[in-house]
C-alpha cells in the first residue's frame, strides 16, 4: 500500500528493473566517459605547461581524481586554468565551468545517497526510484556542461599551437 493504493509487486519490481537499468547505463557512461575525459584532461593540461608555468605538475591532471577529498577541488583548479589560460584569450569555456562542477558534485552526492540507501517499504523503494532517474539527469547535464568545455579549451590550445590561425 501506498497513500491507500494498491501498487503491486510485480508493478514495483518493473518500476526498479527499469531505474536499474537506466542506472547501469549512466554507471557504463561515466567509466567510458571518464575513460576518455582523463586522458585527454592530462593532455590538455601538459600542452598547457609548454605555453605558461601552471599552478600544478602535470601529474596532477589525473591523481587529483583519486585523491580523497583533494578531489572535490584540485580537478576544478586544474579545469579553471585550463579553460584561462589555454588561448591566445580568454576563452568562453569558464562560463560552463561553475556550472560543471557544481553539477559533478550534487551527482556525487547523490550517488552516495543512492548507493546507502535501503529502501524497507513502499514508500521508502518510491523515494529511491524518484530521487535515482534525478541523479542520473544530473550525471547527463554535467556531461553536457562538459563537453562544452572540452570542445572550446581544445579549439582555444588548436588556436594557440597553430598561432591563432
Amino acid at each position: 500500500m501506498h497513500n491507500g493504493e494498491f501498487v503491486s509487486d510485480a508493478r514495483l519490481n518493473q518500476v526498479d528493473d527499469w531505474v536499474h537499468a537506466a542506472a547501469t547505463i549512466v554507471l557504463i557512461g561515466l567509466v567510458a566517459g571518464a575513460a576518455c575525459f582523463i586522458p585527454w584532461f592530462h593532455r590538455a593540461y601538459k600542452n598547457l605547461s609548454t605555453w605558461h608555468a601552471t599552478r600544478f605538475g602535470s601529474g596532477w591532471a589525473i591523481g587529483a581524481w583519486f585523491v580523497p577529498f583533494l578531489n572535490l577541488v584540485r580537478p576544478y583548479q586544474i579545469a579553471k586554468e585550463l579553460a584561462t589560460l589555454s588561448g591566445p584569450k580568454q576563452t568562453t569555456a569558464t562560463n560552463a565551468l561553475p556550472l560543471w562542477w557544481a553539477l559533478v558534485i550534487i551527482g556525487a552526492v547523490g550517488n552516495r545517497f543512492i548507493f546507502s540507501y535501503n529502501p524497507d517499504t513502499v514508500d521508502k523503494f518510491i523515494t529511491f526510484d524518484t530521487i535515482s532517474p534525478i541523479v542520473d539527469a544530473i550525471w547527463i547535464a554535467a556531461g553536457a556542461c562538459l563537453i562544452v568545455v572540452i570542445r572550446k579549451v581544445t579549439k582555444a590550445q588548436q588556436d594557440t599551437w597553430l598561432g591563432g590561425v
